[in-house]
């Protein structure tokens, strides 16, 4: 288990004359926060993650903000063969200008939905089959849906010096 957070300028410094006298990027600062859990037993391994990250814009009271998580759950059906399983969401939060201008979500929120089959060709390789559902808030049905063919290998680096 494990918890992070940062705060801190995230502007470019390029923006720095566009902004009202006397302020900097560093005036503006990202805040973010985060969490990860990982758990497994026997055949069952399970990892979430949460965080949250809040952009201080110039020009805006309530400023735009990205919560997201995921779920993820693995079980080892035999040493060659594992079914998994991720759902995620990503949520945008309201936002609004000094001008009074307010909008429930500065984009749209999103949710994923994953299921994939993996066999073990070997220690180095892996091949996976899965289909992945996606859902955007006020878009009707779903769109963007994947299926997908995964061939997953490991490459070793040179352990000769030239």
């Amino acid at each position: 288990m494990g918890v992070s957070g940062f705060r801190g300028p995230f502007l470019e410094k390029d923006v720095a004359p566009l902004l009202s006298p006397g302020t900097g990027v560093r005036d503006y600062p990202a805040v973010g926060i985060g969490t990860e859990v990982q758990w497994g037993l026997g055949r069952w391994n399970a990892i979430a993650e949460w965080q949250r990250v809040e952009f201080n814009y110039p020009g805006f009271e309530k400023p735009p903000a990205v919560s997201s998580a995921f779920l993820e759950l693995k079980a080892t059906l035999n040493p060659r063969l594992y079914a998994a399983f991720r759902g995620g969401y990503e949520s945008n939060s309201r936002v609004k200008d000094d001008s009074g201008a307010e909008a429930e979500h500065f984009l749209s929120n999103r949710q994923s939905y994953e299921f994939a089959v993996g066999y073990r060709v070997n220690r180095f390789q892996t091949v996976k089959v899965g289909y992945e559902l996606f859902k955007t808030s006020n878009v009707p049905g779903s769109r963007d849906n994947v299926f997908g063919v995964q061939f997953v290998t490991s490459v070793h680096a040179l352990s000769k010096a030239f």
